[in-house]
C-alpha cells in the first residue's frame, strides 16, 4: 500500500528532508492523505505565547495542531545529524495525527497513553514507524540517557508504557 503523505516545504534548503520523509513514511497505513505546510523558521521566537515555552523553542520541529504547519527552526536543526532531523520531522507528524484524530481516546491500543501526555505516543509512533536510532540521538541530548532507556522498550509496548510511567514520575519528582 503506497500512502500519499505531502510536506509542501517554503525552502529549497529543506526539501532533500522532506522527501526523504516522504518516501520513509509511504508505507505507513494511519497516514493516509496528510498535507503539511513546513515553513523554516530561524527559531521559535516569534510562535504565539502559547506555544512559546521553553521546550518549544529549543525544540527541532514542531506541528502547530491548530493550523497543521510544521515549523522547522533551523538553528537547532542544524546541529542534528539528518537521522535525528527525520526522526523529528516524523515526531511532529505523529503529534499532530494524535491531535487530529484524538488517537488516545478512540484506539483501544492507545487509551493506556492517555495517562501521560501526547508526547509519550509520538515518540512510541516514531519509533515503530522506524525512526528509532534518529529520536534516539536527539532524546539522549535534550532528555538524558534514562528517557533513552524508556525508548528502547518500543518493541513491547506495555514495558515501554511501564517504563515511561516510572520515568514521568521520576521527572515530576525532579529526579530525571
Amino acid at each position: 500500500m503506497t500512502v500519499k503523505l505531502l510536506l509542501s516545504e517554503s525552502s529549497e534548503e529543506i526539501t532533500d528532508i522532506c522527501k526523504s520523509v516522504e518516501k520513509a513514511l509511504a508505507v505507513i497505513s494511519g497516514l493516509n492523505d496528510l498535507t503539511f505546510l513546513v515553513e523554516l523558521m530561524e527559531n521559535f521566537d516569534r510562535l504565539s505565547a502559547e506555544e512559546n515555552s521553553q521546550p518549544i523553542k529549543s525544540a527541532v520541529v514542531i506541528c502547530q495542531n491548530v493550523t497543521e504547519i510544521i515549523c522547522v527552526n533551523r538553528h537547532a536543526l542544524s546541529i542534528f545529524p539528518v537521522q535525528a532531523q527525520e526522526a523529528a520531522f516524523v515526531r511532529a507528524i505523529a503529534c499532530s495525527l494524535i491531535h487530529r484524530d484524538s488517537l488516545m481516546d478512540r484506539l483501544t491500543r492507545y487509551a493506556e497513553f492517555g495517562h501521560f501526555d501526547k508526547g509519550a505516543l509520538a515518540d512510541y509512533l516514531t519509533c515503530k514507524w522506524g525512526f528509532f536510532e534518529g529520536l534516539r540521538a536527539e532524546r539522549v541530548l535534550s532528555y538524558g540517557q534514562h528517557y533513552v532507556e524508556v525508548l528502547d522498550k518500543w518493541h513491547d509496548e506495555e514495558e515501554y508504557l511501564s517504563s515511561m510511567y516510572l520515568w514521568l514520575a521520576r521527572k515530576g519528582a525532579g529526579y530525571a
